[in-house]
């Protein structure tokens, strides 16, 4: 049931170290320092530079989710919900899905856990397994690690998605993070920047949203 309208997701700045600083500088929930210690995660650490690992990753998303009482079902359910109620508009369904997923992990997480270090691998395979579900042409979600420096702290490494789509012989990325309050895109790839800085600056100017194909 989709309980609030959801306009197309805002276009944010271009996804580089320097914006990154300051997106997370302000949003960035410092975490507990708490690594995973899960056996399947400690495997796929091993195999993090080999092929092995595009197919290890898909068991241990599943797995971290069932250990978090996050329902695939429900997830599925959500982005079918978000497809119907949207139909033919493409990054509305971006938009509810993004937000809606979120609240759900909101609601399903105790809030204890709320805070662990590896919180944001969660959110983000939840919106890369809704995303699938929308099943827009020529269109995914992947996984993007991104590692966050703060002032006297050590580093953090921090887990998002991107979202990529082809059009028209042109690659668009975007970068997305639903665990931070404002939920924006990030454009991530030379198209993407292109399309949004029309006068060449290194600036966003145009906060329109290309298409997506729609061929299947």
């Amino acid at each position: 049931m989709i309980n609030e309208n959801h306009g197309p997701l805002s276009v944010g700045v271009y996804w580089n170290p320097d914006n990154r600083y300051k997106i997370y500088k302000h949003n960035f929930f410092v975490k507990k320092n708490q690594p995973d210690y899960s056996f399947l995660s400690f495997v796929l650490a091993e195999f993090i530079e080999t092929p092995l690992y595009t197919y290890l990753l898909p068991v241990v998303e599943y797995y971290k989710r069932q250990t978090e009482n996050i329902d695939d079902s429900k997830i599925v359910k959500i982005a079918y919900d978000c497809r119907f109620y949207y139909k033919n508009k493409p990054w509305n369904q971006v938009a509810c899905v993004a937000y809606d997923i979120r609240k759900y992990i909101r609601n399903a997480v105790p809030f204890n856990r709320t805070n662990d270090a590896n919180i944001c691998r969660l959110y983000a395979s939840a919106f890369k397994l809704a995303f699938e579900a929308l099943n827009l042409p020529y269109a995914y979600s992947h996984f993007a690690r991104v590692r966050l420096y703060f002032e006297y702290k050590a580093p953090q490494w921090h887990r998002v998605n991107r979202i990529i789509f082809r059009n028209r012989g042109k690659v668009f990325a975007y970068a997305i993070d639903i665990e931070l309050k404002t939920i924006k895109l990030y454009p991530s790839s030379f198209h993407a920047m292109k399309f949004h800085d029309k006068n060449h600056d290194g600036m966003i100017d145009d906060k329109s949203l290309p298409s997506f194909s729609k061929k299947i």
